[in-house]
């Protein structure tokens, strides 16, 4: 699925991380970060955190498209649910990610899918400022 073109905008069981030309930012919509690291960089990134978040498995991962669907079961009740991504190149050294995160089952999440997309999109940032540092450091040897 290309996040861009998701429609079931009115169901509140989903969370968004969003370029902001893609959909209007507010409510379950989130602003996604710019990122220093080339777009293959942070795809390899992603897919570190998303593979090892538990209870996760990925069910498609493209690297030509950059783009992935991994699931995730909730902690508690253990249903599935769906985390789409796709790494969106801003030029040579900068690039952002576009997430949507989905319960598979229910009209409501409970703000599970928002959560989450803030804490992986917290762990993808973390990674890629220590990334840019090893780099730095590689540079200099």
């Amino acid at each position: 699925m290309r996040i861009r073109e998701y429609r079931q905008l009115g169901s509140r069981n989903y969370s968004i991380l969003s370029p902001p030309d893609w959909f209007t930012v507010g409510g379950r919509v989130s602003p996604a970060p710019l990122l220093d690291v080339s777009a293959q960089e942070l795809w390899l990134l992603w897919l570190y955190i998303a593979e090892n978040a538990p209870r996760t498995h990925c069910l498609e991962a493209n690297s030509e498209t950059l783009t992935s669907h991994h699931s995730q079961k909730t902690r508690y009740l253990h249903l599935p649910d769906d985390i789409w991504a796709e790494i969106v190149p801003l030029g040579e050294q900068q690039s952002t990610i576009a997430i949507l995160s989905r319960s598979r089952y229910g009209m409501i999440d409970f703000g599970i899918n928002q959560k989450r997309v803030a804490r992986w999109t917290t762990r993808l940032i973390n990674r890629t400022k220590a990334w840019k540092r090893l780099s730095g450091m590689r540079e200099g040897v």
